[in-house]
C-alpha cells in the first residue's frame, strides 16, 4: 500500500485535535511500526540493549506524549521545508528514547567502546537536522567528559565495561571469563558506576 501524501497525513493530525471518531485509532495504526523502528534503531545506535518492557513503555510514553494537553505535541507540526508527519514523528522519538537513555546510567558506561555519539544517531535516524546547534555542542561536550573518564579506568576495569555493557555478557559470563565470582561481578557493576559518575561530575565542574 502506497504511503499517503503529506496533505492526508496532516489532515489525519488535524482529526485527531478535532477528536474525530477513529483518527486516533487510524493515526496509531499508521505510524506505531514507525515509532518502534525509532525507538530501536536509536538503542541500537547508541548500544543500549532496551528490554522487552522498556521497549514496550517507550512506545506508550511517546504517544501518550503527543496527545497530552489536548494534543498539544501534535498541534506543534507544521509541515516546514517538505517535512512529512514521518520525518517529524520519527525527530519526536528519537530524542525521547535519547532522554530515557541520557536517565539511565548504564548507557554512558559504552561511551568508550564504539557507541554511536547522540548526535550520530539523530543523523542517523533522520533526514533532516533535529537538534539545535546548541543541544549538539552540548551532547558532544557531555560525549567527551564521559570518554574521558573512562578512558581514566585501570586497563581491568576497561575490559569489565566492555564485557558487560558493550558485548551484554551475563553475570556468569563475565565472572568466568575475568576469572572472579558472580558476586564479585555484581559489587564491581556498583563499584564502577560510582566510579565513573564521579569521574563525569568532576569532568563537568571544571
Amino acid at each position: 500500500m502506497a504511503p499517503p501524501d503529506h496533505d492526508a497525513q496532516k489532515q489525519l493530525l488535524i482529526d485527531c485535535w478535532n477528536k474525530k471518531r477513529g483518527a486516533w485509532e487510524a493515526f496509531v495504526a499508521q505510524y506505531s511500526r514507525l515509532i518502534y523502528y525509532s525507538i530501536q534503531r536509536a538503542s541500537q545506535m547508541k548500544s543500549y540493549p532496551v528490554t522487552p518492557e522498556e521497549l514496550e513503555d517507550l512506545f506508550n510514553e511517546i504517544f501518550e506524549l503527543l496527545i497530552r494537553d489536548d494534543c498539544k505535541k501534535l498541534r506543534q507540526y507544521r509541515g516546514d521545508r517538505g517535512c512529512s508527519v514521518a520525518t517529524w514523528l520519527r525527530t519526536i522519538a528519537t530524542r525521547h528514547v535519547l532522554d530515557h537513555i541520557r536517565r539511565s546510567g548504564r548507557t554512558y558506561l559504552r561511551v568508550d567502546f564504539e557507541a554511536e555519539s547522540e548526535a550520530a544517531v539523530m543523523e542517523s535516524s533522520l533526514q533532516e537536522p533535529a537538534l539545535s546547534p546548541e543541544e549538539m555542542l552540548l551532547i558532544k561536550e557531555r560525549e567527551e567528559i564521559v570518554a574521558q573518564a573512562i578512558a581514566e579506568l585501570s586497563e581491568d576495569d576497561r575490559r569489565f565495561v566492555e564485557l558487560y555493557y558493550l558485548k551484554e555478557l551475563p553475570p556468569e559470563d563475565v565472572a568466568q571469563a575475568l576469572r572472579v565470582t558472580v558476586s564479585t561481578v555484581y559489587s564491581r557493576v556498583n563499584r564502577l558506576k560510582s566510579k565513573i559518575s564521579e569521574k563525569i561530575q568532576k569532568g563537568a565542574r571544571k
